[in-house]
């Protein structure tokens, strides 16, 4: 095992460390580290979870004085001191004096919205021998180092190297190692820490406002209020179990939600250097272990890919129904370890083979008789779907006008309280000191509405009742109010409002200098169909996919299902004698007919899609026809992205105006692209090359249009919330004109709205830059459209939600289009 001093090392290029607002300060005393007057710099690294940034911490230590006096308050005060204690635990500090860091015992820490909380320092003994602090903020441990006085949140997988991973799979850990990292990480367990159902009783009768109301019941009584007294104890008592219930069912469910215990099977070392394999519970996994992971597992921590590949359902995680196929990491596996050592491990680069906590496999392959296995890299709260748990258990805090002019009206009607005790002082000076005492504490016990608590408490209960019937969780009902304010919705195209299921409408060839005329079915016999364009087209089809065989079926996204199928090609697994591992070729439909016009393909390395580079591609081998044993490059992806990384003097001139008039027909379309690598190319190289070397100087080849039908429930759900006010608006990754049709479909837009794409034009002489509006027409390219000039202007109505057309002379509903870039450049705009 890597030591202490490795396991939580210094990442001072941190980006938090340069932000102000992320700075943390401990303050304390003179002390080793210090010189006097001066604080100690606390900075958070890596930590990317916004409501753990902090902005000061304060330590502090036992004082002996101080907590006799702290005793002696709660005492004298018949308890009452204890009450203020329990609703504002930061009075507690009192009983503590400040000091140095290596002193400390609590941490008083304040967050970047001046919120404080009271955490344990704790001393943490490891087997080495060694000593390390740690704190526990918001379900986020914080190791502090003392040398650089500086803190950062733990996590295995930020401070370890590639060169240290594949150590770990080459020499699993043994029961030494193991021991040391359960003491450091914990258990592979989500640990909320919920409170005891007594606990919640208590904290639910000992509410500010439930003894302000059992104070008032009881005075109530003995000044013979028996009926009023007896309805107000009745929904005081209503309020209680109500809120007591409320409580319980958002932790059960929380719990329910976090509760995973199972078998699995770990590879670990023996004492004499051989390795087996254990059967465990899964709490007892620890950053490091080599899992073996089967069909039908839920995954209890997050795991790296060593050998073989999964599908699974990452619904849990991001929503969608389509299954993600993850494969293994190769930099783990290779033979060569010395430009890996110092390394750092980049978790973006993981994510096509980083299976998720929660995420559950429905198929696993390796190759052989060998067990599909990872690396665990980490558990417990640093897990992405940790991450997802800790916004829920720490939200954001929201002000709601509800909760505002409740307190307004309180205010209101203290201040009447108010003037009304001293006109009753003034007026009743004639009467007893007895009679006036209770005069006045009456008008106390009524400047609080007392049903105003019951109404709030049973109106949430009811609401998060009636969304239980429906199927939707609530785990936070005082945001139930944040329902009620919702005046926008934003809807993703494809898998929310279209079906998850697509069909291949046609094939488009580049013939040169135009785009030749959809092909919605190829005949076998025709062979003029066959241009050298059309076969590479076909290859890609065959080929750029990330689709996984298991037992001879093919599993994958549904969208290169549909490409293979659509293609002249189908995979199959070959067993590489000379390389001892199973490959992916790409060989001819033993069914298509016209052979001749058909490679057999070897895929050599898979470039996964990548959201923000809109674009997947795939390196393959020629294994027959001409250029035998030549090496290509198959790109598939935005057509736009495609279009920007092909030479221009290949691509069609009417490309864009033809997708275009497509993308209005509602189809979604995909572009196609290769080319063919140089002699020199090598595959060893793929391990250490960026991916962006391969994807330039591509040969445009075509595109592929699908049809993507709109889900029948989506124009009643878009027409609902339209009569409740609420508008929606599409995000998607698609083209515009693609998202105006299913808008019009689905009636985001109104048939009669004047849709206008904008677009944003620098002037480089100027250096200004303007937003241009067209007025969209189907059928028009991303650079048509009637552009309104100064004498062509244009008046916008906010009010009415209407436009002023210049080209009608009258007003209309309109909408407003954009593509990712202008979005980008708006937000740019000063």
């Amino acid at each position: 095992m890597a030591s202490s001093k490795q396991l939580f090392k210094d990442e001072k290029s941190s980006p938090l460390c340069d932000d102000e607002e992320a700075n943390c300060f401990i303050k304390g005393t003179k002390n080793a580290f210090e010189t006097p007057s001066t604080t100690i710099p606390f900075k958070l690294i890596s930590t990317s979870d916004q409501f753990t940034q902090m902005k000061e911490i304060v330590c502090y230590k036992n004082s002996f004085y101080r907590g006799l006096g702290f005793t002696f308050l709660r005492v004298i005060s018949l308890g009452i001191f204890a009450l203020f204690e329990w609703w504002f635990p930061v009075v507690r500090i009192i009983q503590y004096s400040r000091c140095s860091p290596l002193e400390a015992q609590v941490l008083d820490i304040w967050d970047i919205c001046d919120e404080r909380t009271l955490v344990p320092f704790k001393k943490l003994n490891l087997q080495d021998g060694t000593e390390r602090w740690h704190f526990n903020y918001k379900h986020t441990t914080f190791v502090y180092e003392p040398d650089i006085h500086q803190a950062e949140s733990l996590s295995h997988l930020r401070n370890v190297s590639l060169g240290e991973l594949k150590a770990m799979v080459r020499n699993p850990l043994n029961a030494e190692q193991v021991e040391s990292r359960r003491l450091v990480f914990g258990r592979c367990e989500f640990d909320l820490q919920s409170p005891s159902p007594l606990r919640i009783l208590v904290e639910e009768v000992i509410h500010p406002f439930i003894v302000f109301q059992a104070v008032s019941i009881f005075f109530w009584f003995v000044t013979e209020y028996e009926v009023y007294a007896t309805a107000i104890g009745v929904m005081t008592l209503t309020t209680i179990i109500f809120s007591y219930i409320t409580t319980r069912q958002t932790i059960k469910e929380l719990e329910e939600l976090t509760s995973h215990r199972y078998e699995v099977e770990v590879t670990r070392t023996k004492l004499d250097g051989t390795t087996e394999s254990l059967q465990i519970d899964s709490t007892e996994l620890v950053p490091g272990d080599i899992l073996t992971i089967t069909p039908g597992m839920t995954m209890p921590c997050d795991v790296v890919l060593v050998r073989g590949s999964c599908i699974v359902d990452e619904g849990m995680l991001t929503g969608e129904a389509t299954p993600v196929v993850k494969s293994e990491n190769h930099q783990l596996t290779t033979t060569e370890m010395t430009t890996l050592t110092n390394t750092k491990v980049n978790p973006s680069a993981l994510k096509h083979s980083l299976l998720y906590t929660g995420t559950l496999v429905t198929k696993a392959k390796s190759s052989g008789n060998l067990h599909t296995q990872g690396i665990i890299v980490e558990t417990g709260f640093c897990t992405r779907k940790g991450e997802l748990l800790k916004e829920m258990l720490h939200p954001q805090e929201l002000s709601f006008d509800l909760y505002s002019d409740s307190f307004s009206f309180i205010v209101f009607f203290a201040v009447l309280a108010l003037g009304a005790i001293v006109f009753v002082i003034k007026e009743l000076s004639r009467y007893s000191p007895d009679f006036v005492f209770y005069r006045v504490l009456d008008m106390i016990t009524v400047i609080i509405p007392p049903a105003l608590p019951t109404a709030l408490t049973i109106g949430t209960f009811f609401a998060v009742m009636r969304l239980k019937e429906k199927a939707i969780r609530c785990l936070a009902p005082s945001r139930v109010n944040v329902v009620g304010r919702i005046t926008s919705m934003f809807f993703d195209k494809t898998g929310t409002l279209t079906e998850d299921q697509v069909k291949v409408q046609g094939l488009r060839v580049s013939q040169g200098a135009t785009l030749g005329h959809p092909l919605q079915e190829i005949d076998e016999t025709d062979s003029r169909l066959f241009t050298d364009k059309t076969a590479m087209c076909m290859s890609i089809l065959g080929a750029c996919n990330s689709i996984l065989l298991v037992d001879g079926n093919s599993f994958g996204d549904q969208l290169e299902l549909e490409m293979l199928e659509y293609s002249p090609y189908e995979l199959e697994d070959v067993f590489s004698e000379e390389k001892q591992k199973w490959e992916t070729h790409v060989v001819p439909s033993k069914t298509y007919r016209l052979s001749e016009f058909t490679s057999e393909w070897r895929i050599v390395k898979r470039f996964e899609f990548d959201a923000e580079l809109r674009r997947s591609s795939v390196i393959v081998e020629k294994l027959s026809g001409l250029d035998k044993g030549t090496h290509h490059v198959f790109v598939k992806g935005s057509p736009e992205q495609i279009m920007e990384l092909c030479k221009p003097e290949n691509t069609p001139g009417d490309v864009h105006s033809e997708f275009s008039k497509d993308a209005t027909k509602g189809y979604r379309i995909l572009g196609l692209a290769s080319r063919q690598l140089p002699s020199q190319f090598k595959e060893e190289d793929l391990q250490s090359t960026d991916r962006h070397l391969y994807e330039a100087e591509l040969e445009f080849a075509g595109g592929i249009l699908f049809d993507n039908n709109v889900k029948w429930r989506s124009k009643p759900v878009i027409k609902e919330l339209a009569e409740a006010n609420i508008s929606s608006t599409i995000v998607t990754g698609d083209n515009i004109f693609t998202a105006i049709s299913v808008g019009y479909e689905t009636s985001i837009l109104n048939p009669s709205a004047q849709v206008f794409v904008l677009s944003v034009q620098e002037t480089p002489s100027e250096g200004v830059a303007s937003v241009r509006f067209s007025k969209y027409n189907p059928g028009m390219s991303s650079s048509e459209g009637e552009e309104f000039t100064t004498s062509n202007a244009m008046t916008i109505n906010l009010a009415s939600n209407s436009v002023s057309d210049p080209f009608t002379n009258g007003w209309a509903s309109f909408a407003f289009v954009m593509g990712g870039n202008t979005f980008s450049q708006l937000l740019a705009l000063k």
